[in-house]
């Protein structure tokens, strides 16, 4: 996958930003939850980032120092991961494993294969994209939103 990336105009790959993410629009509590469910977003969430990190790590083995120097993964985590999200343990679940054990894990790692490597995570709040955009509309949801964030004095 990397590999092919290199001979493009802009060089190697250095930096991966690791975004994607499901999250399902039905309200659906734990007790409630199919196993689809919960296997859907996992795979789509994590396994995923999983592979992609895992591919880009090899391709790291055999490139050159100047890349290596430079080489960094983001994680774009979220709240939910942090603080748990009602209604949606699937995508909370997804996202502080990979905020906390992925994350920790391959910082750890990449030094093994890129010694100025980096891994790093950044956990916004909710953002209004479209696969927010219908949640947002309730008040509710806005509300518990808000009510996590903290505010400096």
């Amino acid at each position: 996958m990397f590999e092919s990336l290199a001979a493009m105009p802009h060089g190697p790959v250095q930096v991966v930003i690791v975004n994607h993410a499901i999250y399902p629009t039905l309200d659906v509590p734990i007790a409630r939850m199919t196993l689809d469910q919960w296997n859907t977003t996992i795979t789509t969430n994590l396994t995923s980032s999983f592979l992609v990190c895992r591919e880009y790590l090899k391709h790291l083995e055999n490139a050159a120092s100047t890349i290596k120097d430079k080489a960094a993964i983001v994680f774009i985590g979220s709240t939910a991961g942090k603080y748990g999200e009602a209604n949606h343990g699937d995508y909370a679940a997804t996202k502080s494993a990979m905020m906390y054990g992925l994350n920790l894990t391959l910082k750890n790692e990449i030094v093994k294969i890129a010694p100025k490597g980096r891994v790093n995570c950044i956990a916004p709040g909710w953002v209004k994209t479209p696969m927010a955009e219908e949640v947002l509309k309730d008040p509710q949801t806005v509300y518990r939103a808000l009510a996590t964030l903290v505010i400096p004095s």
